[in-house]
């Protein structure tokens, strides 16, 4: 599968999601990610860099900002962190959200906050921006189970008017689904 200077030459690579499932891909994608490894385990390799449309599956557990799951044909992105306040993980956060429908063309996404207990400000401009990107691409945003406080402050800043607000997941699948 491999010659000696580790390079591809035909059969498939597996790429590790989240450090729980595998899925294989074409050498011909396989040479584009990072952090690769042969179908039976037995070689594990470096590409160079990451391919755009890889870059989601190549990250660790630790640096994902959400949770993917589609659920009658709506994407349904769960928030993992508690605290969504300082400005790194709020710009990670945003390009894994902006990522959804730029890269991968989602059209029905739900943002799950059942885990978020702190929002900052500038959380709430990537969800505005989510939200317009959305929009344009002709899709539909909801977002659901969101704590009080954090309600509390979507109403002070209307944007309860501007974004499609949910009691719990069923709900939001139903709105947009």
């Amino acid at each position: 599968m491999h010659n000696e200077k580790g390079k591809c030459k035909v059969g498939l690579f597996q790429i590790c999601i989240f450090a729980t499932t595998a899925i294989d891909f074409p050498v011909s994608v396989a040479r584009q990610a990072d952090w690769l490894w042969s179908s039976d385990s037995s070689l594990f390799w470096r590409g160079v860099g990451i391919s755009k449309n890889l870059q989601g599956l190549a990250m660790s557990k630790s640096d994902r900002r959400i949770d993917i799951e589609e659920i009658s044909g709506v994407t349904v992105a769960r928030l993992l962190e508690k605290k969504i306040l300082d400005e790194a993980n709020i710009d990670s956060l945003g390009q894994e959200l902006f990522a959804l429908v730029d890269k991968d063309g989602r059209k029905k996404i739900v943002l799950d906050f059942t885990l978020v207990e702190y929002l900052s400000s500038a959380a709430l401009g990537k969800l505005i921006t989510m939200h317009k990107k959305t929009s344009t691409a002709g899709g539909k945003l909801a977002l659901c189970s969101i704590q009080k406080d954090i309600l509390d402050v979507f109403k002070i800043t209307q944007l309860n008017k501007v974004l499609t607000l949910c009691n719990d997941l069923d709900d939001a699948i139903k709105k947009i689904g």
